[in-house]
C-alpha cells in the first residue's frame, strides 16, 4: 500500500457462475479504502460477469474486457468521466482467424474510440522469454503498437471526447471516433464483424472478424464549416496515403477514402486562415 503507482481492480468477473457479489465486492472496496492511507485509485470491470459499479462514487476508473464489453462501457459509461480502459483480450495468436489483423483492429478500434488505454493478452511473452524475441510480436505487434502510440501522440488527444458525428455508407465498415469538435478529428475503419459466443454471463463478442481484403468507402461529417487538413493514414506502417484540403460549406462534409487494404485512418484539422493564406 505505501507504493503510489499502484491501480486497483477490485475483481476479475466474480459473477461469471451467476452469483450475486455486490455486497462481498462493496465490502472489499471499503476495507481496502478503510487503510489506504496513500489514495490509490479503484476500478470495478464493467459490463463483464460483475456487479455494476460504474457509477460508484468509490470507483474512479473503468476496467473493461473483450470487444462487446468495451464497446458498451465505451456506449453507456464514457460520459461518466472515468476513465475506460480494456484490460483483457483474447489471448494473441490464439483464437484468432488474422491474429495481426484483427489485434491492430481491437487497439485502433478502442484508443480512436475513447479508451484511455489498452492491453493485449500476449502469449509470447513468457517467463523464458520475456521481451518476445524472435516472435511475431517482436516483428509485428510491437511496430504496429508503436505506430497507434506515436498517432495518439501527434495528436492533442487531452482535448478529444469521443466523437459520434458520422454516418458510412457501408454497413459493414466498422468505425469509432475522437474530436475536438471544430478543431480536430480521428476516425479508424474497417470492414468485418463481431464474433459472438455464448459465455458463462451471456453472449459476448470475444474479438472482431476482421475481413482482410481492398475496400473503398465514403463517410459523411458533420462538422462546422471551415477548411480542413485532411490525411488518410495507414494503421499498419503509420504511412499516409493520401493527403490534402476540403472546404466545408455547411454542416456536412463527404469524403471518399482513398483505395486502402484491410483499415484506414482520418486524421483532419481544421485550418485556421492564416494556415489557408
Amino acid at each position: 500500500m505505501e507504493f503510489d503507482n499502484i491501480i486497483y481492480d477490485v475483481s476479475d468477473e466474480p459473477e461469471m457462475h451467476h452469483q450475486n457479489s455486490w455486497p462481498w465486492n462493496s465490502a472489499l472496496l471499503d476495507a481496502l479504502i478503510s487503510v489506504d492511507h496513500y489514495r490509490h485509485v479503484y476500478g470495478e470491470t464493467a459490463h463483464s460477469a460483475t456487479p455494476d459499479f460504474t457509477k460508484d462514487r468509490r470507483i474512479s476508473w473503468l476496467p473493461t474486457e473483450y470487444v462487446s464489453p468495451m464497446e458498451q462501457t465505451l456506449d453507456s459509461n464514457y460520459n461518466d468521466d472515468k476513465p475506460i480502459i480494456d484490460v483483457e483480450t483474447v489471448f494473441y495468436p490464439f483464437l484468432y482467424a488474422h491474429p495481426v489483423e484483427e489485434t491492430r483492429a481491437e487497439g485502433w478500434y478502442g484508443m480512436v474510440g475513447g479508451l484511455a488505454g489498452l492491453i493485449h493478452l500476449n502469449s509470447d511473452f513468457s517467463t523464458f522469454n520475456s521481451s518476445a524475441k524472435g516472435t511475431s510480436t517482436e516483428k509485428e505487434i510491437l511496430p504496429q503498437k508503436r505506430v497507434l502510440m506515436n498517432f495518439m501522440g501527434s495528436l492533442d488527444f487531452v482535448r478529444m471526447t469521443k466523437f459520434t458525428g458520422f454516418q458510412m455508407t457501408d454497413s459493414t465498415a466498422l468505425v469509432r471516433g475522437i474530436a475536438e469538435p471544430g478543431k480536430q478529428y480521428a476516425l479508424y475503419i474497417f470492414h468485418g464483424t463481431r464474433k459472438w459466443e455464448d459465455w458463462p454471463q451471456g453472449a459476448t463478442a470475444s474479438r472482431f472478424n476482421v475481413d482482410v481484403n481492398w475496400f473503398a468507402d465514403t463517410v459523411s461529417l458533420y462538422v462546422p464549416p471551415g477548411t480542413y487538413e485532411i490525411k488518410w493514414i495507414n494503421p499498419a506502417t503509420g504511412a499516409v496515403i493520401e493527403s490534402g484540403s476540403r472546404e466545408c460549406p455547411g454542416d456536412e462534409l463527404i469524403l471518399q477514402t482513398p483505395r486502402y487494404y484491410t483499415d484506414i485512418v482520418l486524421k483532419m484539422n481544421r485550418l485556421t486562415d492564416s494556415t489557408v493564406r
